[in-house]
């Protein structure tokens, strides 16, 4: 067995709604060849103000972005070029061959609009007072697969995310990966494309400098713990 497994701390699951809610378009009709899998780093002390991160990749070309895995928040978005910066490791729309816009009169924007063709506004407040602001943009994101003989894959899908072009906190990762339950949580947009299933789950190391994985989906692997999450009713 692996270091990795053998530093397992804890194992959280999380289902989400049922499938029975799901449209037809992305109910059973296909055979999981894998569900999405994410390398994780950080710290290993989860009670401290510190974090897990994980790489994801957006665009084409992709790029490669260092984002907090966080299950109490929806969006997923990442630092963007904008008027006040133009660094080569921000998210750059108009270098994507497959990015676009996001209007307002798209059903994942949640923003009061008086123009319906105009590009989606979000802000983002956390509890830590750290926070994020900018549009909603949408383009391929590229991730690995964990197969049911456990060799890894690959695979990709079209996300909505955050385009970030005002931010506070967190200097140290460029962006956060929205976990939660809402429409626009990357589970779900995985889920609706029929990418990934409804669950959620996490392992995280007791090494030294954090580690783990994240998986959309359940894993049963030898000498865990598992701590099972209860939803509000």
């Amino acid at each position: 067995m692996n270091n990795l497994l053998a530093a397992i701390l804890i194992l959280l699951t999380a289902a989400f709604p049922s499938d029975a809610d799901v449209p037809n378009a992305a109910k059973g009709q296909w055979r999981w060849t894998g569900v999405p899998q994410f390398p994780l780093e950080g710290d290993s002390m989860i009670y401290s103000e510190s974090h897990y991160t994980t790489n994801i990749f957006l665009g084409t070309p992709p790029k490669k972005f260092k984002v907090t895995i966080d299950t109490g928040s929806d969006l997923t978005w990442v630092d963007c070029v904008s008027d006040k910066t133009a660094n080569m490791s921000e998210y750059d729309l108009t270098r994507s061959k497959t990015g676009s816009l996001v209007p307002c009169a798209h059903p994942l924007c949640r923003a009061n609009c008086n123009d319906a063709q105009a590009a989606c506004p979000y802000n983002i407040m956390y509890a830590d007072t750290s926070g994020s602001s900018g549009h909603l943009v949408s383009d391929i994101i590229r991730f690995e697969t964990l197969m049911e003989n456990s060799t890894a894959g690959r695979s990709s899908a079209q996300l909505v995310f955050g385009c970030s072009t005002e931010r506070n906190g967190h200097e140290d990762v460029q962006g956060n990966l929205g976990l939660g339950h809402s429409a626009v949580s990357i589970v779900m947009q995985l889920s609706e494309q029929g990418k990934a299933p409804r669950t959620l789950s996490h392992c995280l190391s007791g090494e030294v400098k954090g580690g783990g994985f994240l998986v959309f989906g359940r894993v049963e692997l030898p000498q865990m713990s598992r701590t099972p999450l209860v939803l509000p009713q």
